[in-house]
């Protein structure tokens, strides 16, 4: 029996068919929410693994029409919360969203990064 490997995908082939942005592909990989195969510096995917992915991340989200149907999904905004993502990754679809406070969403961000430029004290510059 003659062993059959499938093809692995490149980031910009798993993103076409995802329909992400190939650098989305690799930060999802990267922390572990898309399956993927580390190949040196690489990342490589195997198309029928990503079709399983979908099709397990599909389930609760539907296809929302108009404006009537997603408000009938949430209801009405209690007092004190807003409209937060479940999955930042993902779009405002049932499934995904729910009423939070302030608190929770702050909980739910990615990380923060600040771009700061290096100080010198103590030091003076003349032209």
């Amino acid at each position: 029996m003659t062993p059959t490997f499938e093809p692995l995908l490149s980031d910009a082939d798993a993103g076409k068919l995802l329909g992400l942005h190939p650098k989305t592909v690799q930060r999802l990989a990267r922390l572990g929410e898309l399956p993927a195969v580390r190949l040196g510096r690489y990342w490589r995917y195997r198309a029928s693994t990503l079709n399983q992915w979908i099709e397990d991340h599909q389930t609760g989200v539907q296809d929302v029409t108009s404006f009537e149907q997603f408000f009938s999904e949430l209801g009405t905004r209690p007092k004190g919360m807003t409209l937060d993502r479940i999955n930042n990754a993902g779009h405002y679809a049932p499934g995904n969203v729910r009423w939070a406070t302030p608190q929770v969403q702050r909980q739910n961000q990615g990380m923060v990064r600040l771009h700061c430029q290096p100080v010198c004290v103590g030091t003076e510059r003349t032209q």
